[in-house]
């Protein structure tokens, strides 16, 4: 009974942190602490978009609460002290590695919606050369975490007149890389009153090239990850073979070299995990 209690303590906590929302430091815009790696991580978590984990704050919860629980577990099976802190921080990961999934997939719609936005764009350039007529008019078509920056834009825009510092606001809070080079030119374009025209139709060339090295680019790392995965599963497949054999069980579990090298193979493991996420990185 009291473990019931306990998680719903814990369920309870969980559902009052998913209402909790990050604020954005609204002045003044800094760069270098936008780009810092947990106002990165927030951004992640924003455009990823996701139930489970919508804010910062669900996402250290659920990190600390998996390290302990698999501490905890490993700890009173094995009664080893690194192996389970290492497998604890493994653990710990799994948050992490779901945002990231989430993530990239988020944003390769993300970046089929900055393509399209910007095909829209070049349209309405043609008709009026300005960027917040074309902005207004574009936005109908866009949908989710585009359709919702677009959407401040305007209305910044609209009640305080200027727009340099909005497109800096856009270019600061996306990881998205094409839509932060669309802000970046058009935010040039408006300062110099250049030919827009032509600055959209060269932009919408470059993103549907882009968007097409970006999915062969997916294709070609399939074979790498399967390379990666089937030697982290070797990895397991190797744990499971000296658990399963007594004499080798007792050296890896009741000696301080056997804890070392269950450290080592864990520490490879996480390596193995961190090189999948990495792998699937585009850079623009």
């Amino acid at each position: 009974m009291k473990y019931l209690i306990f998680l719903l303590i814990l369920f309870e906590i969980y559902l009052y942190l998913k209402t909790l929302k990050y604020e954005y430091i609204n002045s003044p815009i800094n760069s270098m602490v936008f780009k810092h790696p947990f106002f990165r991580l927030i951004r992640k978590i924003d455009i990823a978009s996701d139930q489970v984990i919508p804010n910062i704050y669900v996402f250290f919860y659920l990190s600390v609460i998996v390290f302990i629980f698999t501490f905890y577990m490993v700890y009173c099976e094995f009664l080893i002290l690194l192996p389970s802190i290492l497998i604890g921080l493994l653990g710990s990961m799994l948050p992490y590695i779901y945002i990231s999934v989430k993530y990239e997939k988020t944003n390769d719609l993300l970046t089929l919606e900055v393509t399209k936005f910007i095909s829209k764009l070049s349209q309405y350039a043609t008709i009026k050369q300005d960027i917040y007529y074309c902005f207004e008019k574009s936005v109908d078509g866009t949908n989710g975490y585009l359709k919702n920056m677009i959407e401040d834009f305007l209305v910044s825009v609209k009640y305080e007149g200027y727009m340099d510092d909005k497109f800096d606001r856009i270019i600061l809070k996306t990881e998205n890389e094409l839509l932060r080079n669309l802000m970046i030119n058009l935010k040039q374009a408006a300062y110099s009153r250049g030919d827009l025209v032509q600055l959209i139709s060269r932009l919408e060339e470059e993103s549907y090239k882009l968007y097409s090295e970006r999915e062969r680019r997916k294709f070609d790392t399939h074979f790498s990850m399967i390379a990666i995965y089937f030697s982290m599963f070797v990895i397991l497949l190797i744990t499971y073979i000296f658990y399963s054999k007594e004499s080798i069980r007792v050296f890896y579990f009741e000696t301080v070299l056997g804890n070392y090298l269950i450290s080592f193979f864990i520490i490879l493991f996480l390596f193995g995990i961190v090189l999948t996420i990495g792998i699937r990185k585009f850079n623009y």
